[in-house]
């Protein structure tokens, strides 16, 4: 009886001890992270050879690891080339450019020279040569002038030309209107006492005015005359 109690008791004792972590094997390499160029390979462990239990501590170091690798030489991919520029011409000579830009993945020799742009460049002097017709364009709006009248409604005037840049060789003159006006001082003109507003009469009316006038200085004249 007294030995299986003592079993007991070192099994318990036993099944309590501390246990720290060891790693497993490391794994084997996966397949490189660049399909051209300098990649990396990884490969991993874990820390359950054993694990930690019975509060032993954890494994000790990295639980991954990776290697360089080079599969092929990565090929520079090139994009499409752009549409020529129009004609430059200085001194009666022109050229005309087009550029394209170098679209890979990773630089073979480790540096990043992807993104470089490259440019052509063809001569156009002939199209120097030719007359090229120029359209107008405007300039800014100028100041706006003073107002045509103190009171009763007057016009403001903003004016402008068509000189950016002139019309030449048979270039169009440019759209629209030179002038721009606006309403200003709408408010009523004020009459002063002493100043009696003109009437405007209908015609017939001054015509009557005219006869009775000639009239009385007809009579005045008969008188002076007896």
């Amino acid at each position: 009886m007294n030995l299986i109690v003592v079993l007991v008791v070192f099994f318990n004792l036993s099944s309590a001890a501390t246990h720290h972590g060891d790693w497993s094997e490391w794994s084997n390499f996966g397949r490189c992270s660049n399909m051209c160029g300098k990649g990396a390979q990884l490969r991993t462990r874990t820390c359950t050879n054993p694990e930690p239990m019975n509060g032993g501590s954890y494994c000790l170091g990295p639980a991954s690891e990776q290697i360089e690798c080079f599969e092929k030489p990565c090929e520079d991919e090139w994009t499409s080339w752009s549409e020529f520029s129009l004609c430059s011409c200085t001194h009666g000579r022109g050229y005309r450019t087009r550029t394209r830009e170098k679209n890979c993945t990773v630089d073979v020799s480790g540096g990043n020279s992807c993104g470089i742009k490259e440019s052509e460049t063809r001569e156009c002097t002939a199209s120097c040569n030719l007359v090229q017709k120029v359209d107008g364009g405007w300039s800014s709006w100028g100041e706006v002038l003073k107002c045509s009248k103190p009171c009763g409604g007057g016009i403001r005037i903003m004016s402008r030309t068509c000189n950016n840049p002139v019309p030449a060789n048979g270039g169009l003159f440019c759209p629209g209107s030179s002038v721009q006006t606006s309403a200003c001082n709408e408010q009523p003109c004020k009459v002063s006492s002493t100043q009696r507003p003109f009437v405007t009469l209908p015609s017939k009316m001054w015509v009557t005015l005219k006869k009775r006038s000639a009239r009385i200085s007809l009579k005045k004249n008969l008188n002076r005359m007896k």
